[in-house]
């Protein structure tokens, strides 16, 4: 199966962000990473942290497309789809300031499940 991601290195830690829409219409999973981008180090992050994620072997994650670039285009295994997270939704926290939208992160609480943590 093919997996686009956008990716985001230099987070303070690694987690997924929702999933956002491309020029072309596709499901694009945003990903922040506990890596710098350099070297290869946040492309290594991604494999490490979307193999754990998914519960597959990182020999198992590849990248196809977007070694270099911020979107990334890769490789999972079929049957690692049903551990992708849900679409992400945008939330209100009662302690922000009106009008100011919250985004919700999501994080892998058990392998295969998915919360929601509103910042």
């Amino acid at each position: 199966m093919t997996l686009v991601c956008k990716v985001t290195p230099g987070a303070r830690r690694s987690e997924c962000a929702g999933w956002i829409r491309d020029e072309r219409g596709r499901r694009v999973l945003r990903v922040r990473l506990a890596a710098p981008p350099v070297e290869g180090k946040a492309n290594r992050e991604l494999v490490r942290f979307l193999a754990e994620m998914l519960g597959c072997a990182k020999a198992a994650v590849s990248i196809e497309r977007g070694g270099t670039g911020r979107v990334k285009t890769l490789t999972i295994p079929d049957a690692a789809e049903a551990c992708l997270p849900p679409s992400g939704k945008r939330a209100r926290s009662p302690g922000d300031q009106p009008g100011r939208e919250c985004r919700s992160i999501l994080t892998p609480e058990t392998p295969g499940g998915w919360t929601d943590s509103v910042l």
